[in-house]
């Protein structure tokens, strides 16, 4: 009640697990008693992560109201808290895994970004070898790209073994889904069809997590042989390495956010914007940006533009309605709560 807070969080393992309303004195009630048995140190991390995945959705629609109800009242009572929607958490749960629990998974920081680099998709009578040469080109070439780390093809097919998969069988759209099940922050697919004698060539690489596509302009090769892939996967290459300053900007702008360096997340998340002024994914994280430098009237309506796009986007609907919250516009913010 001191303005730290907007929700306190009372995680008791014997215990159903409560959010608190420190000035209305409400409460929200989930989970309940439950016997896990004996836990290995080493999979408690996972354990909880696998905890509050499941109960996130449920958890959030009892909570937004509570969340609604208690801003309002702050704002009532003169109380402005020290950062967006913070909780204070009380917890028996070792505060490690509490941390590593504590950012949206879009918000985490990340070292490399990983790619998965799918075979084109051939038609007619284009040899089917002709889209696994380009693309096992393009994941050699991959590697000499900073921050960017292409999967191992080892790595893939095992994928593929385990989910009962064979590359060839599969549409870009399967291979994007993979992608997602791997935990690749991009995934490269596309075409090779004939041409004239030759072949076309159809290439994409798309953003996992956002579906934002970051296209390679179409070429046509004269052969599907050794050399013309070569040569496809060149083309590929050079196209794609005037789309690194953007990812790496993205990439930047999402660490420091992490970080909460919020002038240099600001000036990456600009860079981003100026390279590709379409694209959700940096918009998203600018008015993020601008969220924690508290300059609610400019995020307002970037994160509504990210919506329009993106309707069920649900981190920008949270975001949003906190914003609408801080700006006075209770029924903006209970209308995207209730969502």
């Amino acid at each position: 009640t001191q303005g730290m807070a907007h929700i306190v969080f009372q995680n008791d393992i014997h215990a159903p697990k409560t959010f608190y309303g420190p000035v209305t004195g409400a409460a929200y009630q989930f989970g309940g008693k439950r016997k896990v048995g004996r836990v290995d140190l080493r999979d408690l991390r996972t354990g909880a992560k696998r905890w509050f995945e499941s109960t996130h959705r449920r958890l959030f629609s009892g909570l937004s109201t509570l969340v609604s109800q208690e801003v309002a009242h702050q704002q009532a009572e003169g109380i402005t808290p020290m950062t967006p929607f913070r909780a204070v958490v009380s917890s028996t749960l070792p505060i490690l895994v509490l941390l590593s629990l504590a950012l949206p998974a879009d918000v985490q920081a990340q070292s490399a970004a990983k790619v998965l680099v799918a075979p084109l998709t051939t038609s007619g009578d284009i040899d089917k070898k002709f889209g696994e040469r380009v693309a096992e080109e393009v994941a050699k070439s991959l590697e000499d790209f900073d921050a960017i780390e292409p999967m191992q093809k080892d790595e893939i097919e095992e994928a593929l073994k385990r989910f009962g998969l064979e590359d060839q069988s599969l549409s870009p759209i399967q291979w994007r889904q993979l992608a997602g099940q791997l935990k690749a922050d991009l995934v490269m697919v596309g075409n090779a069809d004939p041409a004239g004698g030759g072949v076309h060539v159809k290439a994409t690489f798309v953003q996992s997590k956002s579906g934002e596509e970051l296209q390679i302009p179409e070429f046509t090769v004269g052969g599907d042989g050794g050399s013309e892939a070569k040569e496809a996967s060149r083309r590929i290459i050079e196209a794609f390495g005037e789309q690194v300053s953007y990812l790496k900007a993205v990439q930047f702008c999402q660490e420091y956010l992490a970080a909460n360096q919020f002038e240099d997340a600001l000036r990456n998340c600009n860079e981003a914007i100026e390279l590709r002024p379409e694209a959700g994914q940096a918009l998203y994280f600018h008015a993020r940006t601008l969220m924690g430098l508290e300059r609610w009237a400019e995020a307002r309506p970037e994160l509504e533009q990210v919506l329009a796009a993106e309707p069920a986007k649900e981190d920008a609907i949270q975001s949003l309605a906190f914003v609408c919250a801080q700006l006075g516009d209770t029924e903006c913010a209970n209308d995207y709560y209730g969502k």
